[in-house]
């Protein structure tokens, strides 16, 4: 998630029902019923508990939303989180113990996608360390016994037939 500022915050105990409008940077703790519109951020809290139809710009989750979503740019579900509905967003970031149940749909992104909306493959990627596989010998030749193998051979070869 960017460092840019919240521009409203509902706290835990906020129970708010109906058609919810807002631009800019919203972070909701409270309890909420109906639906979701913004352009812009939707942060739901730890204690936030959503029961909305969402169409946001981005939506980042630490609590508990039930209801379909449509992003513009990106949906994040954090630990411990929880979504039921179905979800559209270009990007779509499930951390471990995240729970996600419904139907994920991930189209192209948009031309004009935010800058810090975009994975950053250097930030999230693991950092990849070379190992060297030591080196072991080379596996044993079976020795036929050269010459003298081949005179033991010829030996009882002629032995058996009774020459």
């Amino acid at each position: 998630m960017s460092e840019e500022k919240l521009d409203s915050f509902f706290s835990e105990g906020t129970v708010l029902r109906g058609t919810l409008k807002f631009k800019g940077i919203l972070r909701f703790d409270g309890d909420f019923e109906g639906s979701i519109q913004s352009p812009d951020t939707l942060i739901i809290g730890e204690t936030g508990k959503v029961r909305a139809d969402v169409k946001t710009g981005k939506l980042f989750n630490f609590g508990d939303l039930t209801g379909n979503v449509k992003s513009e740019f990106k949906i994040h579900l954090y630990t411990s989180s929880q979504l039921h509905g179905d979800i559209e967003a270009p990007f779509v970031v499930m951390d471990e113990g995240s729970r996600f149940e419904g139907k994920c749909v991930m189209p192209p992104p948009p031309k004009n996608m935010p800058k810090d909306s975009k994975p950053d493959a250097k930030k999230e990627a693991p950092p990849v360390k070379t190992v060297e596989m030591p080196k072991s010998p080379a596996p044993a030749q079976k020795k036929s016994g050269g010459w003298f193998g081949l005179i033991l051979w010829a030996v009882s070869f002629f032995v058996s037939k009774g020459a």
